[in-house]
This record gives structure tokens, C-alpha cells and sequence, in this order.
């Protein structure tokens, strides 16, 4: 196995501090809704705002990338410390807003070119570099939350404040360590025309692609967003509800790790398919078993939900191979972006059914949806 190790290093540690910051969304939700009196949509609305202004513009930085080439990734962590950590400390909904947004900004410049880094990681095929990289980001997404549950549980809210340090700290190493992460002579990549990617690339199987994974990150998101608070509703603790969130995100990215390693000996479309199935029935177990024994079913869960996730974005690039930067953003950037709409859609599934279990009953079958259009899909 051909790895650069350093350079996969240096820039997974980056996206596990980078995206450790956006879960601390989830883990103020239901403290956000005791406290200040929020309803679940208006608190879930905060993880919209950051979805949004995180994922979206990645489509833009992705072109600036296939553009330029230019090193804009070592501020992202320091501004997702800087705004995202402390975002939920500010005195008003406006200005919590106003700081997700600027963090959100510096948070998407870094996907579409770190992605590349840790794709020209790995010298021959396979999605294990890949892998690896993304759950850094899911992973830190993961533990990022029970960081966050604890510090709120021993100083409130104004303990994630204590939070950035780490994000000067891997701003620094991204820039010291420039000259290796950097590509170097890259050659300018013109935007694709419609001819070309009619011409180059299998915009069909792409479109097939990008809709699959919308499916799949917009439940992984929702159910996220509200876990530590439909485990309030559920009589558990903060300290808890970290933990659960946790062990519902990093499952997904040591599952990804695993299936990456053998994604080009095995069947890949079955087994996403299999696990997009399995991912129905541990949700539905955690939501009809009682208390505490629901709460086993929640690692399952969320292993089976992201597993074939770093698969879906190496095919990325096999179906945009002329827009390499492009692809990335659109699968790891967009696809997370349109996320937001559940996300959303949850909240107010929440209210209006008086209960966050309510609107999850709801929304777990979405996979199913995913396996009908897996089918068609060319891997």
C-alpha cells in the first residue's frame, strides 16, 4: 500500500479539528431550548445556518481550486474555533447566527482541497487514503460533540470557549507544513462547459450519485442534530447525550475505514445497499425500545448509515474526472448542504408532533429511497 503518511497525517488531523467545532451545534440544542425557551425548529435552525454557510460555498472554493491551486486551507481551522466554537455564547439569536456564517465560510474552504490532498495521498487505487480522511472529519464531528457535552456540563455554555486553542494549533501546522501539502506546478483546470461534461464526464451517473448520497448525509444530519435532545426528552443526561452522539457518529467513520480497505475486492453496491437497509432497522429498533436498552441500537445505527460514504466520494471522481475540485465539493460540500433541509423539516416534524421521536419515526425510512436509486447506479 503506497501511502504518504505524513501528508495524510497532517491533513486529517486538520479535518478532525476543523469539523470537531460544528458539532457543538447539537450538544447546545437542548440546552438552548431549556434555557432561552427555543423551539426545537428555532434551535435546529442554528445547525441550518451552519450547514448552509459551511457546505454551499464549497462548490465556489472547489472551482477556485481547479482554478488557482491557491493554499487557502490553514485558516479554516482557526476560524471554525474562532466563530463556530463560539458561536452559541453570543447574547443573541442574530449574532449566533452572524458567527456560524462567517465560520461556516472558513470551514468550506477547506474540503475541496483538502479532499485532493488526501486523494494524491495514496499512489495506486483504492479509497483507503480516502477513508481515512473523511473519518477524521466525522470522527472529530464525533468526538468534537462529547468534548463539548462535558464542558457544558462543568462550566454551561461559556466552557466552549476553552475549545479554541486547539484551532490555532492545527492553523499553524497547516501552514508550517505548506511545502508538503501544497501541489506543486499545478496545472490550471478550466471550468467545465456543458460540452465537456457531456464530452468527458458522466454527469448522469454523477446527478444518480449526488442524489444517493443527499439521501444519505441528510438523515446521518438530522438525526444528529436532534440525538442529544430527543435523548433529553428521554430523561438522559448531557454527559449521556455526548456519548451517544458520539458513539452514533464514530462508528460511521471506522466503518468507512473498513469498507475502504476493501472496496475494490467485494461487491461495493451491495454492500451499501446492505447497509442503507441495515441503517432502517437499528433506527427503528432504537426508537421503539424502552429505556435504557434503546440506546445499543444507536452505534449500529450510525456505523450502517455512513459506512459506504468514502466510497461514494472516490466514485466521485471516477464520474467527474475532469473536475476533480468540483466533485468533492459537490459530494462532500453540497450534498451536506442540502442536508439542511431535514434538518429543518425535522424540527418542525418535532413541534408539530409535540416530540423529537415524533418526527424520527418519520424520517427513517429515507434510506430505502437511496437503495431503489443504488440500483442504477454504475460501480
Amino acid at each position: 500500500m503506497s501511502l504518504d503518511k505524513r501528508k495524510l497525517s497532517i491533513i486529517t488531523f486538520s479535518h478532525i479539528v476543523t469539523d470537531s467545532y460544528a458539532a457543538f451545534i447539537p450538544l447546545a440544542v437542548p440546552v438552548l431550548i431549556e434555557k432561552y425557551n427555543f423551539s426545537v425548529a428555532l434551535a435546529g435552525s442554528l445547525g441550518v445556518i451552519l450547514s448552509l454557510s459551511t457546505n454551499f460555498p464549497q462548490i465556489f472554493f472547489g472551482y477556485i481550486y481547479d482554478r488557482t491551486g491557491k493554499y487557502l486551507i490553514f485558516l479554516a481551522p482557526l476560524l471554525s474555533a474562532l466563530f463556530v466554537g463560539t458561536a452559541v455564547l453570543m447574547p443573541t439569536y442574530g449574532l449566533m447566527v452572524l458567527f456560524l456564517i462567517i465560520g461556516g465560510i472558513g470551514i468550506a474552504m477547506f474540503h475541496p482541497e483538502a479532499t485532493h490532498i488526501a486523494k494524491r495521498s495514496q499512489k495506486e487505487k483504492g479509497s483507503l487514503a480516502m477513508s481515512i480522511f473523511l473519518a477524521g472529519g466525522t470522527g472529530g464531528y464525533a468526538v468534537g460533540g462529547f468534548f463539548a457535552a462535558i464542558l457544558i456540563k462543568l462550566f454551561g455554555l461559556p466552557g466552549l470557549g476553552l475549545s479554541v486553542i486547539l484551532g490555532f494549533v492545527s492553523s499553524y501546522v497547516l501552514w508550517t507544513n505548506k511545502n508538503i501539502l501544497a501541489e506543486q506546478k499545478k496545472k490550471v483546470v478550466h471550468f467545465a462547459t456543458a460540452g465537456d461534461i457531456k464530452e468527458v464526464n458522466n454527469f448522469r451517473q454523477f446527478l444518480l450519485l449526488f442524489s444517493i448520497v443527499t439521501i444519505i448525509v441528510s438523515l446521518s444530519s438530522a438525526v444528529g442534530m436532534y440525538l442529544p435532545a430527543y435523548l433529553k426528552q428521554r430523561g438522559m443526561d448531557i454527559t449521556v447525550a455526548g456519548l451517544s452522539f458520539m458513539c452514533y457518529i464514530l462508528p460511521g467513520s471506522l466503518g468507512g475505514i473498513v469498507v475502504g480497505r476493501y472496496f475494490v475486492k467485494y461487491n461495493a453496491k451491495l454492500i451499501i445497499i446492505l447497509t442503507q437497509l441495515f441503517s432502517v432497522l437499528f433506527l427503528y429498533l432504537m426508537l421503539f425500545f424502552p429505556a435504557p436498552y434503546f440506546l445499543l441500537f444507536i452505534p449500529f445505527a450510525g456505523a450502517c448509515q455512513l459506512s459506504s460514504f468514502p466510497m461514494l466520494v472516490s466514485q466521485s471522481y471516477v464520474f467527474l474526472p475532469k473536475n476533480k475540485g468540483v466533485a468533492a465539493a459537490s459530494i462532500i460540500g453540497l450534498t451536506w448542504g442540502l442536508a439542511s433541509v431535514l434538518i429543518f423539516i425535522t424540527g418542525l416534524l418535532s413541534d408539530y408532533g409535540g416530540s423529537i421521536s415524533y418526527a424520527f419515526k418519520i424520517i427513517s425510512i429515507l434510506p430505502v429511497f437511496a437503495v431503489i436509486l443504488l440500483v442504477k447506479l454504475k460501480i
